[in-house]
């Protein structure tokens, strides 16, 4: 009976921690992506299609760079920190200083490398040259990018979420939005545009060291030398970075093909619907932030079982958090496109639904991704993305010819959906765990009833796009959760409900004493 009752509060202190560590991520990288899309919807309506198309394409280049250059190092962080940040501090010092060098070093040769190779990149591949100094100027925030991506990743060995929000997700996008007001008031134009990334990542970086500092004041003053071979470091964080390379790539690289086969403005128009499907890669990116560090330190201590209920419970949230979305944006994608980006954006409406579809399959299958990574799994996991990514290319160049933007968005979204069901089959075969027992038919019926609720309501004729999609996220949010109360939540449910009810509530508390 003891024995129970101790699994049972070691069960609800991870739900505790996942939910605290998650709903700090989750609402860090909601802002920071209202931001990004309010940065992106600024320069879609001042630069046009075709010159929004150049800083898409460079953008996405910059983006996937980044993939290289991390080498995959801020899993390794993870992993390895994890075990070592408490009690070996010399050595998780060591840890730090070696994946901020590979990282800085392996950005500026891609920088450097970009920049000899931009006038090949911009004639010969997508015969623009207006994409030369685009390339040239982006060239100078590799080092930056890849040295903030590991940078973010050692303040999140601590599981205190906020400074790797505040540093990789809240800071870029708040200081280019800034610049980005601040060069078009001067008439800067896209020089001024590239300007305003470069600097937003420097000031994200610096920051970063700031934490890392602040952090782990003891492990930066550890008197004695530490050691950690580089050589372990790097022969598990390179598999690992070749699995963000593939799923990244289907992510990212549809607007290159896009880019290829058409002309700058396509490439305009498809990055604006990309924008708003992308927000449910924020959601499972919250839930995988938090997630990372507590599977690494339970498989280290062969927990196995309260690992298996940390996948299920991040699993269903996941899906909570993003059923309304979803179906908010499958039922007025054209308002959605028209409000942020504008009217000529709209054609983008379809292939906005088929990516939003593709991303629900990521969530509805969980962090399968880290789960691996951090289970020593990243083998069988890089052959799945790898063969997903082969699979996107090849349906890219075969659909994009034929059908443009929609068909780019079914080879992304076919690609997608086979990558992360792939992880799911190896979870389930090598470690044996599922993401789904039978309170996912809770969350199941709430989304029919939901369906229910949006059909009924497109009766009604609303011509105002703001006034139509504002109905649809009110039907979407209220039917959705009020069915969730009516079938009753889950205990973990209510303790989340009660812990985010007692952190407002000392909130408020906190800023009376200070009045």
């Amino acid at each position: 009976m003891a024995g129970n009752q101790e699994k049972q509060a070691a069960a609800r202190h991870d739900v505790s921690r996942l939910a605290r560590g998650a709903g700090i991520a989750l609402i860090g990288r909601i802002v920071g992506r209202g931001i990004n899309i309010v940065n992106q919807a600024v320069l879609a309506r001042l630069l046009g299609p075709a010159a929004y198309g150049l800083v898409a394409i460079g953008w996405i280049l910059l983006r996937i760079g980044n993939l290289f250059t991390v080498l995959g190092l801020d899993n390794g962080v993870l992993r390895f920190g994890s075990q070592i940040h408490r009690d070996k501090k010399a050595d998780f010092r060591k840890l730090i200083l070696l994946s901020l060098g590979i990282a800085l070093i392996v950005g500026s040769l891609a920088g450097g490398l970009l920049y000899l190779g931009a006038p090949w990149l911009g004639i010969s591949v997508f015969a623009d040259q207006e994409l030369i100094p685009v390339f040239r100027s982006l060239a100078i925030a590799f080092p930056l990018v890849s040295g903030l991506t590991v940078a973010a990743a050692v303040t999140r060995v601590s599981q205190r979420m906020q400074f790797s929000v505040l540093a990789e997700d809240l800071t870029q996008p708040i200081v280019m939005l800034g610049l980005l007001l601040f060069v078009f008031l001067l008439g800067m134009g896209l020089s001024g545009v590239i300007f305003a990334i470069v600097v937003s990542y420097l000031a994200a970086f610096a920051l970063s060291l700031l934490l890392i500092r602040y952090l782990y004041s003891d492990t930066v003053a550890a008197p004695q030398p530490g050691r950690f071979p580089v050589g372990k470091l790097l022969a598990f964080s390179i598999p690992t970075a070749l699995t963000s390379v593939f799923i990244n790539l289907i992510i990212w690289s549809d607007r290159l093909f896009v880019g290829y086969f058409g002309v700058a403005e396509d490439v305009g128009i498809y990055q604006a619907a990309s924008q708003a499907s992308l927000l449910f890669a924020v959601i499972i990116g919250a839930f995988n932030v938090a997630f990372a560090p507590m599977i690494a330190d339970f498989f280290h201590r062969n927990e196995i079982d309260r690992m298996a209920h940390l996948f299920r419970t991040s699993t269903k949230w996941g899906l909570y958090v993003g059923a309304p979305l979803f179906l908010s944006l499958f039922f007025a994608p054209t308002e959605v496109l028209t409000i942020v980006f504008g009217h000529e954006y709209a054609i983008g409406a379809l292939p906005l639904v088929i990516l939003v579809a593709g991303q629900v399959v990521n969530l509805a299958t969980g962090p399968v991704g880290n789960l691996l990574i951090m289970t020593g799994r990243q083998k069988p996991w890089v052959l799945v993305t790898a063969f997903a990514f082969l699979a996107n290319v090849m349906l890219n160049i075969i659909l994009i010819p034929r059908f443009g933007l929609t068909g780019a968005a079914v080879a992304t979204s076919v690609a997608t959906s086979a990558s992360f069901l792939g992880g799911l089959l190896i979870v389930s075969l090598s470690l044996g765990l599922w993401p789904y027992d039978r309170r996912i038919l809770k969350g199941l019926s709430a989304a029919a009833l939901t369906i229910a609720a949006l059909y009924a309501q497109s009766y009604f004729d609303i011509a105002n796009p703001l006034a139509r999609f504002g109905l649809i996220m009110l039907i979407s949010i209220s039917v959705f959760l009020g069915a969730l109360l009516v079938f009753r939540l889950d205990d973990e449910d209510r303790d989340l409900i009660e812990m985010v009810k007692l952190q407002v509530r000392e909130s408020f508390n906190n800023r009376a004493a200070t009045r």
